[in-house]
């Protein structure tokens, strides 16, 4: 520290690798060029570990430490990583994550090993959430864009990670077999584009349309939904919702679907959006 300011800076930069300031930042030195630097953690004896390569659906990469000036790779697996952290009070353990598929590991030698956390699956997952076939929250919901894990401070075993859906925790992560649990009872992380209240006495209490996961039917403003207003393979937006004005029981979306981005995507609802059907515009 010198007047208040740390003068060691670390910067990762897409394409150009891992940046070191010893001045504040007024001046930088490159010290990993070339790789695309995702996240990275510093532990409390000071060694830096960074993740790269955790480009969605890239599988080059690794997880590195940086100590004395030299680095180490400590995870080579073809793969591409995301989150990485310490254990705020043990610099020998650390836990890096893959972007895909709620792949975590976690070694207590500082890297020279590690296991591969079991994923026993998040029993309170919202109902609209991405699944795999047995139904746990390891194939998309919460292995999607991992962005960053977190080891609690104040209770050490208890891991969390944000992903593309929201945030998820563990209160073991060494355990042989985790379960974990959204950290959310609603509808964070959307991005809604679109409102409409249809004027009917017995009818939703709203109608939104939404970035990713379509949209949904709200019985209730106070309770989320347990399912979208319509199924598409992959990421879909709905950008607009109406009903007809003479009949309100009728209403309709419009929007696209991430594999056929051309062609305008909408769907139809005749009983209030309780049943509906989708098709290609």
């Amino acid at each position: 520290m010198a007047s208040g300011a740390t003068k060691r800076v670390y910067a990762g930069i897409y394409g150009s690798g891992v940046w070191m300031s010893d001045d504040g930042g007024a001046s930088w030195s490159s010290i990993y060029p070339g790789t695309n630097p995702v996240r990275a953690a510093m532990g409390k004896d000071s060694t830096l570990m960074v993740s790269l390569g955790g480009d969605e659906g890239g599988r080059t990469g690794a997880v590195i430490l940086y100590q004395g000036g030299n680095w180490k790779p400590v995870l080579t697996a073809d793969d591409g990583y995301a989150g990485v952290a310490f254990d705020p009070g043990n610099p020998l353990k650390i836990v890096a994550a893959a972007n895909h598929d709620q792949t975590i590991y976690a070694s207590a030698d500082q890297g020279n090993s590690w296991t591969n956390l079991g994923i026993a699956g998040a029993p309170n997952q919202p109902a609209y959430y991405a699944t795999n076939s047995f139904g746990q929250n390891s194939a998309k919901a919460a292995g999607w864009g991992n962005g960053v894990l977190a080891i609690d401070p104040v209770q050490p075993k208890r891991l969390l990670q944000t992903n593309g859906y929201g945030v998820i925790a563990t209160e073991d992560y060494t355990a042989a077999s985790t379960s974990w649990s959204w950290w959310m009872n609603n509808l964070e992380e959307l991005v809604v584009q679109n409102v409409k209240v249809p004027p009917l006495a017995a009818g939703a209490d709203l109608f939104s349309v939404v970035a990713d996961m379509v949209g949904f039917r709200h019985a209730s403003r106070n309770a989320a939904p347990g399912a979208t207003i319509a199924s598409f393979q992959y990421v879909a937006q709905a950008t607009s919702v109406a009903y007809c004005a003479t009949k309100a029981q009728y209403s309709a979306f419009v929007g696209w679907d991430e594999t056929n981005q051309s062609a305008a995507m909408t769907g139809f609802s005749s009983d209030n959006g309780q049943t509906g059907s989708r098709s290609a515009a």
